[in-house]
């Protein structure tokens, strides 16, 4: 068995009883670039399937994208298994809370509890995580930094609480065996195994990641660039149409009539005829 300390036990007694009931846990790991996240959360899941199935975590269950996530739990038969899903905001950010990626996993997170399902993500900070994700969590691990002495992570655990009356969520602190808050959590550090396995994933997972940025950003500027072109050869306007689009984008309608010497109506037909060819009334602002 590996060796538990007092407090990393309450995370597992909790991580446990929610099993029981059926239930499974999402456990959110956070902390800045190089605080300590991975280890923490790659420990944990050492902890928990030493204690839980008294064997060791098996590595094929990190997880550098959703899709991985996903199969792996469909494909769980026993109670308490779990996954490691790295970089959590990247793929269900709250920037892109709307987008089909993260609908899809909220559908899981929904779902997966039949599961009973241990689902362990790490992120930078808690605000970048898409909210419903966020309301769904149980355990939110804030992993303040490694001792690279003592090969530990010091960390602060909450177990979350929602109302179903409120879009709110209660942070309370986890007791001990002998009844006391506990402020503070320190996870050694994975086993030399998981490390040098995880190290040779984040190298490649990085990698890949920046071709994907890479692709999207010269995708992004061979659009943009197309649109510019497409701007570039508009028909141009007749003499009219220029001075219908001059004069309404620097004065009021009625007035614009009057200085044209034309009804309304046939300066809103020019300025239709204007707009279809690409044009804008803001291109004109100021150019009277």
């Amino acid at each position: 068995m590996l060796y538990l300390n007092p407090e990393s036990k309450a995370l597992l007694k909790y991580t446990s009883r929610r099993v029981r009931q059926r239930l499974g846990a999402i456990l959110l790991f956070t902390g800045s670039p190089g605080k300590g996240k991975s280890w923490a959360g790659g420990r944990f899941l050492e902890l928990w399937y030493d204690q839980h199935f008294n064997e060791k975590f098996p590595f094929n269950n990190i997880c550098s994208t959703l899709e991985k996530a996903v199969m792996l739990v469909k494909d769980f038969k026993r109670p308490g298994e779990g996954v490691l899903v790295e970089e959590l905001s990247v793929h269900v950010g709250v920037r892109d809370s709307l987008t089909t990626q993260n609908k899809l996993f909220n559908k899981f997170v929904d779902i997966c509890r039949e599961k009973q399902a241990i689902i362990v993500g790490n992120c930078p900070h808690i605000s970048f995580i898409d909210k419903h994700i966020l309301m769904l969590s149980n355990v939110w691990v804030d992993c303040l930094g490694v001792d690279f002495r003592k090969e530990i992570v010091i960390s602060k655990p909450l177990w979350l609480q929602t109302s179903p009356y409120k879009n709110k969520i209660y942070y309370h602190k986890f007791i001990n065996e002998e009844g006391y808050e506990i402020d503070i959590v320190k996870f050694r550090k994975p086993s030399e195994e998981f490390i040098k396995f995880y190290l040779d994933f984040k190298r490649s997972n990085n990698d890949n990641l920046y071709d994907e940025i890479e692709n999207k950003m010269k995708k992004d500027r061979i659009k943009k660039s197309g649109e510019v072109i497409e701007q570039k050869i508009r028909k141009p306007l007749t003499q009219a149409q220029e001075k219908v689009m001059k004069v309404m984008a620097n004065h009021h309608y009625i007035e614009a009539s009057k200085i044209l010497g034309i009804a309304i109506t046939s300066m809103y037909d020019s300025k239709k005829r204007a707009i279809k060819k690409g044009y804008t009334l803001e291109e004109f602002k100021g150019k009277e």
